[in-house]
C-alpha cells in the first residue's frame, strides 16, 4: 500500500489569527499597513525610537505560507514518542546554554557541528559518541551539507539516535522528516530563543572581534567602531525574518515577507525570550518532557551553573556597549533590522499567547516523577529535592 500523505492541520479556534497582537484592539499587522503608523519599539533605556517603512517596504507581496510538514504545529498534542525536538538556532541568544544544559544537564544526544569533529564527517554509519564529555550524534546540522548528509544517514529514522537537533535552517531541518510525509511518522517540534535585535546586533560584533574561528572573521574587525561595522558587508540584514521565510539577503524585503514569517513562527515555533531566559527554558523542558533521569541533585547544579555563566559568550568587561536610540550607531544598525525588529515585538507577544500551552503542564517539570539512577538516596525527598 502506497503510504497515506499527512493533511497540513489548521487549528479552527486558534485565536493567534484574528489577533496576532495579543492584547492590541487592532491586529498587529494592520497597524503595521495603517499608512499614519510609524513603528515603535520599547528600548533598553525606555525611550521610544521611531522608523518609517519606504513604499516598497510597504508592499503586501502575495507569497506562499510553507507547509513545512514534517515540523509539528504548536498546538498538536504532545507526543513525544514519534516527535523530536528541535533547536532553531538564532545566533547569539542564548542558543548554546540551552544546548549545553541540554546535553550536559540532561543527558540528551545533540546533532550540531561538535559531532563530525576528528574526522566523523567521513563516518558512513550513524553512531553516537562521546566527546567533550557529552553525548553527540557524527552529523553536523548546522550546515546545508551536513543537513544532506544528515538526510542520506536517515537521522531521524528512529527517535532512538538523537534526542535534539540543534539548527539555523528551518527549512533544511523540515526537509530530514521527508518527502513523503505519512501518518504516524516521526516529526519535529521547534523551539528557538529570541533576543532584541539591536542587542543581538552588537553581541555579533563583540563576538566577531575576537572569534578568528569564524568564516566572517577577519583581523581589521579588532579595531572596528560600531558605526563601521553596521556599514560593513558583514552585518547581518534582518537575519531571522530572511530564515523563516527562506530568502538570501539578495531579496528585497516587504510586508509580504514579514506577515508570512509571523505565520511561520505562530504556527510552527515554540517562542522563548532571552530577556525572561530561565521562564523559558523552563517551557521548553516541559514542551520536550525533560526530566531528571540519573542524578537530579547533580543535574540541577549543572543546570544552575549552566543559567549563571552562559554558554559561548564574550568575556566579560570587553566589548562595545548597546548604543543608545537615535545615535548614528543605533540607527546603521536598525536600518539592517526594520522587520526583526516588528518579528521581535510579535514574538513577545507570543510568548505571552502561548503560555496558554503548557498551562496543564506541571512547573518544575523536570523534576516531576524524576528518577535517580547515579544516586545512594532511596528517594528524592531523601535528597531535599521534593516535598
Amino acid at each position: 500500500e502506497n503510504p497515506q500523505e499527512v493533511e497540513h492541520s489548521r487549528n479552527p479556534d486558534d485565536k493567534f489569527i484574528e489577533h496576532v497582537g495579543g492584547t492590541s484592539h487592532i491586529p498587529f499587522f494592520e497597524q503595521l499597513m495603517n499608512p499614519s503608523y510609524s513603528s515603535s519599539y520599547s528600548e533598553l533605556n525606555g525611550s521610544e525610537h521611531l522608523t518609517k517603512f519606504s513604499a516598497e517596504e510597504r508592499l503586501v507581496e502575495k507569497l506562499h505560507s510553507p507547509d513545512l510538514y514534517g515540523l509539528k504545529d504548536n498546538w498538536d498534542p504532545i507526543e513525544i514518542d514519534s516527535e523530536i525536538p528541535i533547536l532553531w538556532h538564532v545566533p547569539k541568544t542564548g542558543g548554546t546554554t540551552v544546548q549545553d544544559i541540554a546535553g550536559a544537564c540532561h543527558g540528551k544526544v545533540i546533532a550540531c557541528e561538535i559531532g563530525v569533529k576528528y574526522g566523523h564527517s567521513k563516518d558512513t554509519k550513524l553512531k553516537i559518541l562521546q566527546l567533550q564529555r557529552q553525548s553527540y550524534v557524527n552529523v553536523d546540522t548546522t550546515t546545508l551539507d551536513g543537513l544532506i548528509r544528515a538526510k542520506r544517514l536517515r537521522l531521524v529514522r528512529t527517535k532512538s539516535m538523537v534526542d535534539l537537533i540543534v539548527s539555523p535552517y528551518l527549512h533544511e531541518v523540515d526537509q530530514l522528516f521527508g518527502p513523503p510525509f505519512v501518518d504516524g511518522q516521526i516529526r519535529g517540534r521547534v523551539v528557538t530563543m529570541f533576543r532584541h535585535p539591536i542587542e543581538r546586533a552588537i553581541s555579533t560584533f563583540n563576538y566577531l572581534q575576537i572569534a578568528h574561528w569564524e568564516p566572517e572573521y577577519r583581523p581589521e574587525m579588532q579595531g572596528w567602531t560600531v558605526e563601521q561595522y553596521a556599514t560593513s558587508d558583514v552585518i547581518e540584514d534582518n537575519w531571522m525574518t530572511r530564515q523563516l521565510v527562506h530568502v538570501d539577503s539578495s531579496t528585497p524585503l516587504n510586508m509580504g515577507h514579514l506577515q508570512l514569517a509571523m505565520d511561520v513562527i505562530r504556527r510552527k515555533v515554540f517562542v522563548g525570550l532571552m530577556s525572561r531566559f530561565e521562564e523559558s527554558l523552563e517551557r521548553f523542558e516541559a514542551i520536550f518532557q525533560w526530566k531528571y533521569t540519573f542524578n537530579p541533585t547533580e543535574q540541577e547544579a549543572c543546570r544552575e551553573s549552566m543559567l549563571a555563566i552562559g554558554s559561548n559568550v564574550s568575556p566579560r568587561g570587553r566589548g562595545n556597549p548597546v548604543p543608545p536610540p537615535g545615535t548614528p550607531a543605533y540607527n546603521f544598525i536598525l536600518s539592517h533590522n526594520k522587520f526583526d525588529m516588528q518579528l521581535y515585538k510579535y514574538a513577545e507577544s507570543l510568548f505571552d499567547e502561548q503560555a496558554r500551552l503548557v498551562t496543564d503542564i506541571e512547573g518544575g517539570f523536570r523534576f516531576h516523577e524524576a528518577s535517580c539512577s547515579k544516586c545512594e538516596v532511596s528517594t528524592l525527598a531523601d535528597a531535599g529535592l521534593l516535598e
